[in-house]
């Protein structure tokens, strides 16, 4: 009998993450799909330049880069829960890394007179 609870709370457990990633996933998709929805009804509201509607279609484009974007992570994580994702390991050079990231914050550590140094060997 006690496993038989155990099977049930398991499944009751799944469920509510089930839930819960659905609503996560509806609240997610929402905000873009109400700018596009929004963006295109103006849009067609009345004539505009050809400017205008130039963009609108780059605005949309953006939304629909960022929809695109949740799709793939949403995707990788359900394949990664099944076990389907793979981890792949590879040798890396900790001092190029840190080089990038100051080559990325140079300009705003100049900004605020910040000085970034690297000291030792990774």
């Amino acid at each position: 009998m006690s496993s038989f609870n155990h099977m049930i709370g398991r499944l009751e457990d799944s469920f509510n993450q089930l839930s819960h990633f659905s609503a996560d996933i509806a609240h997610e998709l929402r905000t873009p799909l109400t700018n596009l929805i929004t963006q295109t009804q103006v849009g067609l509201g009345k004539s505009r330049t050809l400017e205008e509607y130039r963009e609108l279609l780059y605005s949309n484009l953006e939304e629909q880069e960022r929809l695109a974007k949740m799709i793939n992570d949403m995707l990788w994580l359900a394949k990664s829960d099944h076990g389907l994702v793979k981890l792949e390991q590879t040798p890396l050079d900790l001092s190029d890394e840190v080089k990038a990231l100051f080559g990325f914050f140079e300009a705003l550590a100049e900004d605020d007179k910040v000085a970034l140094t690297i000291a030792g060997q990774a």
